[in-house]
């Protein structure tokens, strides 16, 4: 289970990071819909047991997080006229560094935190 949660975790940080690098708006707030799916993934997995509250958190986080925002987000940006795109937040380079360091401190983090689980 816990390889579960890192795997989803890990996604959430590469979708944070393509949202980042993206210049549409619309594609920002989908990829932020995803993000709000698989966070809302998250407190159901992270218990041992299936209960009842943990569906229905899981499912109104990823109701409201995943769908109704993005939805509210489109309609108020098709009212507004908004059809420019925006400046990514990193360029291409940069967000392919940043990409490059943030997974191998991470690598290097879960490292240490195993090895140091072994130690004990």
């Amino acid at each position: 289970m816990g390889s579960m949660l890192d795997s989803l975790l890990v996604l959430v940080f590469v979708l944070n990071i393509s949202a980042l690098g993206t210049s549409r708006i619309v594609n920002v707030i989908w990829i932020v819909a995803a993000q709000g799916f698989v966070l809302a993934l998250l407190p159901v997995l992270a218990h041992s047991e299936v209960t009842g509250v943990g569906v229905v958190v899981g499912v109104s986080t990823a109701g409201i997080k995943g769908v109704t925002i993005p939805l509210l987000l489109q309609r108020a940006m098709r009212e507004v006229q908004i059809r420019r795109e925006v400046e990514p937040l990193m360029d291409r380079p940069v967000r392919g560094g940043a990409d490059d360091v943030s997974l191998v401190r991470s690598w290097w983090i879960r490292w240490v935190r195993v090895r140091s689980w072994w130690i004990r």
